[in-house]
């Protein structure tokens, strides 16, 4: 499939380009599990036009079954909404979707998503992609648990945070599953807890003002975690 049209459907990305993106917008990864497609609704529903930012979720989902994910979140939001089959190179304003059967990292600005048989790794989907994505962009990169089930995603969370990006989690409250956050939370460096509403608005305030051509680099003049932290209200710091 190619990007969604104008009449709201969401479409496979095809590219199978490997090339390094030169310019490349913050990343923000966001890992949910059970409960998580209804969190999902809600936060792609939420996703700005014009953030700047790129938007990478990580589902579990059966490695057998055909997800019509990438549809269902096509109809929330006027985003192009990809599900990634290809090296995929990321763009800004997009949001990119795990394929089910698939372990997905970055690198360089590309999304390379591998087949893998192993149900360990796909129970870890999240970690590995957030691994990834500290490694791969610093503190260009963001991090969010929605709804989940486990463990997964605790690690990840953890080398986002210490790469200097923000991370968050939905509250406990509105969580339909809540063990993946309470073992995030419990690490000590979830940034904030809040609303899934807020969370894109907090990305967008992290990563600054969308500009155009911005260089790869880690000098752009942006709000640090710890001022989200503090002068925001609401949530839980």
């Amino acid at each position: 499939m190619t990007p969604k049209n104008s009449s709201g459907r969401a479409q496979r990305a095809d590219s199978n380009r490997t090339e390094p993106v030169d310019v490349a917008p913050p990343i923000v990864g966001i890992g949910a599990s059970a409960g998580g497609v209804s969190a999902l609704q809600e936060l792609v529903a939420n996703i700005p036009r014009d953030s700047g930012l790129a938007w990478v979720l990580i589902q579990h989902m059966a490695p057998d079954r055909h997800s019509d994910l990438a549809g269902i979140l096509g109809r929330k939001t006027d985003l192009p909404v990809r599900e990634v089959v290809e090296n995929t190179p990321i763009a800004a304003n997009h949001i990119y979707l795990i394929s089910p059967g698939r372990v997905m990292t970055v690198n360089k600005g590309v999304l390379l998503p591998v087949s893998d048989g192993d149900p360990l790794a796909r129970r870890t989907s999240i970690d590995a992609f957030l691994i990834s994505l500290a490694a791969d962009q610093g503190d260009h990169a963001g991090c969010a648990l929605l709804s989940g089930a486990g463990t997964d995603g605790t690690i990840g969370l953890k080398a986002v945070k210490e790469a200097g990006g923000l991370t968050l989690t939905q509250t406990l409250q509105s969580a339909e599953y809540d063990s993946m956050l309470l073992s995030a939370l419990r690490t000590g460096l979830v940034d904030r807890e809040v609303d899934i509403c807020d969370m894109p608005g907090l990305f967008t305030d992290f990563s600054g003002p969308p500009q155009t051509d911005r260089p790869r680099s880690r000098s752009w003049g942006r709000r640090t975690a710890s001022d989200l932290r503090h002068s925001s209200k609401g949530g839980r710091p």
